[in-house]
């Protein structure tokens, strides 16, 4: 059993699964180097079993704990778990890893039935019979939080001091537990402890006022599981993320010439151009040339081409940010074995 801890919220899009690095210029302020963002795939960290075109999510958790029903109602708390699935669909969806995803829900009447997974007769009618490969279920979900606050006070006149205002810190933790049941081998794949917390301030003249102006804690805790499963869903299944490169603009007519058609996503006719300029009798010139082919390549997904590049960059000038990059591909390269396995 793997527990993960997840300490922030982040906000973001989906990304359409394409299969070739997709290009993004931005804005810079250095003279040489021109910034940019490339769209890569990544592994997953534990791919769902083979043979998951059908993939059913289980909502076991349909009356989730919560453990202080002062701050969060159990109705809020079912929106929630309902939120952390939503976010795993997403994931799964936009990965293309399913052909066909369902949804099904069952009522526990307590916390306690987690240690016990779900009857493989149940599986199978969850799942559509025959016809199921894989499923994920929620089997547990639960919202927690800590509150620590006092009066602040501070010296008003030498000697004299005076409770000023009331601080509170809230931490608001969403704590999920999945299992993965493999149907067609009768195993569970996986057992995984999720949680995300986020800490929140507020002040106010009282312990009361300082709690009436927390934000608004249903937003947050939606969103808050949202991110929860959709942070499990990436475990499952490769996923793109946008990682920084850079590319050199100037040192050379040549390297000017092909960072204006690379602003214009004329990349094979840049390349074309740096490509000449890497057999430029001065060697940082020759250098910068080659590290740009490297980045175009890497553009292209010519990954091994990408990296024969840089270590030619690197071995006319020894620039820290080239051993860098090819550190990144000689990573990426490994990683791109993975995924092949996993597709």
């Amino acid at each position: 059993m793997k527990r993960i801890l997840n300490n922030r919220i982040r906000r973001g899009k989906f990304l359409l699964p394409v299969f070739l690095a997709a290009i993004v210029l931005i804005s810079g302020s250095c003279r040489s180097t021109h910034p940019m963002t490339i769209e890569i795939l990544v592994p997953a960290e534990n791919i769902m079993p083979a043979g998951n075109n059908r993939v059913t999510v289980v909502n076991r958790s349909l009356w989730p704990d919560s453990l202080d029903k002062a701050l969060v109602a159990a109705d809020l708390a079912n929106d929630a778990a309902r939120e952390c699935i939503i976010g795993l669909i997403h994931v799964i969806e936009s990965s293309g890893f399913a052909d066909t995803l369902l949804i099904r829900d069952i009522a526990e009447l307590d916390s306690s039935s987690i240690q016990f997974p779900i009857n493989w007769w149940i599986l199978d009618t969850l799942a559509g019979g025959e016809k199921g490969d894989v499923v994920i279920g929620l089997e547990y979900f639960a919202v927690t939080t800590d509150e620590t606050g006092d009066m602040v006070a501070e010296d008003i006149f030498p000697g004299i001091s005076a409770d000023l205002y009331f601080s509170l810190d809230l931490s608001l933790a969403v704590h999920s537990f999945w299992r993965i049941y493999h149907i067609p081998t009768r195993s569970i794949h996986e057992e995984y402890w999720a949680r995300d917390t986020v800490t929140l301030n507020s002040t106010g003249v009282n312990l009361h006022d300082a709690v009436a102006n927390l934000p608004d804690l249903s937003e947050i805790l939606l969103e808050t599981a949202y991110f929860n499963g959709y942070d499990y869903g990436r475990r499952l299944v490769p996923f793109w993320v946008q990682v920084n490169r850079f590319y050199y603009k100037s040192g050379s007519k040549g390297i000017r010439e092909g960072h204006k058609l690379a602003m214009q996503n004329r990349w094979l006719e840049a390349a074309r151009v740096w490509k000449q300029e890497t057999s430029h009798h001065n060697e940082r010139k020759a250098a910068r040339a080659m590290y740009n082919m490297a980045v175009v390549s890497e553009v292209q997904d010519q990954l091994e081409i990408a990296l024969d590049w840089a270590l030619k960059s690197y071995y006319l000038e020894a620039d820290p940010a080239t051993k860098k990059y090819i550190d990144l591909l000689s990573e990426r390269i490994t990683e791109r074995k993975r995924l092949e396995e996993q597709f």
